[in-house]
């Protein structure tokens, strides 16, 4: 029962770890010495509360509990266990197994569950297999839960006392991988090609794909590019011209995106201002960034300040 039970919290643990899951659910096949020969298809469900500060010893303990407890549960079937539990929403679900040598596994059992794994413990060896629906899990992903599983049991053994939100899951193999591979980034590019015509090409590529995504609305890359031509029209026939700076008093909306592609497109830098500051620190970047025109979002006039320093203005709102 011990070997069982320490197995099975292993498992809890380190779905727990994966998802942050208030309650985590694990069905398996009665423990042998619990149930008589007639009992040899009982499926059993065990239901735990965790969380961040647990250590692994109380989650343990707790989990001898729920063995007695789930015999409650002895006929349900992994279908209807969301009517059972309360705190499994039937959509987040997943259909988790797990036997051992000492639990009975009829093969009608372990059929119910699409990520079933069994342990086999031999002298002071144990092997872990995992049958698993292949149209819901990948080969792979299967592969990277059999190393985090390796690498939590050696992390338990060496902090039984620790919480369990500080156990490592990650194998040193894998931490190299991130550190290095994938961190890796660095890549050859076009010192010719500016930002706006790396832009410029992805959205004729995509150009029906979402691009922007702001207070429930969306905006297509074809959009987007439409409103930052029409917006660079409008300031170079005002009389911009390339080279100069242009600031760009703009909440975080679409017209913020469209006003830094805008001056992109008409050669010019952008000098971001953040309608949040207070009108003095405004009035600084105003007089100390060499700005020669103010573009402004739909939500900000700053008519005066524009006066007040000689510089063109523009509207956003202007390119409909």
């Amino acid at each position: 029962m011990l070997i069982y039970t320490y197995y099975l919290s292993i498992i809890k643990v380190l779905f727990y770890r994966y998802g942050q899951a208030e309650e985590i659910i694990v069905g398996g096949g009665a423990l042998r010495e619990l149930v008589n020969d007639s009992d040899d298809a009982l499926l059993l469900f065990y239901s735990s509360k965790l969380h961040n500060d647990m250590t692994f010893k109380e989650v343990f303990s707790a989990l001898k509990e729920e063995l007695i407890d789930a015999y409650k549960h002895q006929f349900l079937t992994v279908d209807n266990l969301q009517d059972v539990f309360d705190g499994s929403q039937s959509e987040n679900l997943r259909k988790v197994g797990f036997f051992t040598d000492h639990v009975v596994s009829g093969s009608q059992l372990k059929h119910q569950f699409e990520f079933c794994m069994t342990i086999s413990q031999k002298a002071d060896k144990a092997s872990l297999s995992i049958a698993f629906d292949a149209l819901k899990y990948s080969s792979a992903l299967v592969m990277s839960f059999l190393k985090n599983f390796k690498k939590l049991v050696k992390s338990i053994s060496a902090g039984l006392y620790d919480p369990i939100a500080t156990l490592d899951i990650i194998d040193e193999q894998f931490v190299t991988q991130l550190e290095k591979e994938f961190n890796n980034t660095t890549t050859g590019y076009s010192e010719n090609t500016t930002l706006y015509t790396l832009f410029e090409r992805s959205a004729q590529t995509h150009a029906n794909r979402q691009a922007l995504i702001c207070g429930g609305e969306a905006m297509t890359y074809e959009a987007l590019l439409n409103a930052a031509t029409a917006v660079a029209n409008l300031l170079v026939s005002k009389g911009l011209e390339a080279g100069q700076n242009v600031g760009l008093l703009s909440g975080r909306n679409f017209d913020m995106v469209i006003g830094m592609l805008a001056i992109m497109r008409a050669g010019c830098t952008y000098v971001p201002i953040d309608p949040k500051y207070p009108v003095e620190r405004q009035n600084y970047i105003l007089s100390n960034s060499g700005i020669e025109w103010l573009l402004v979002d739909d939500d900000n006039t700053a008519e005066a300040t524009a006066d007040a320093y000689q510089i063109g203005r523009a509207s956003c709102r202007e390119r409909v």
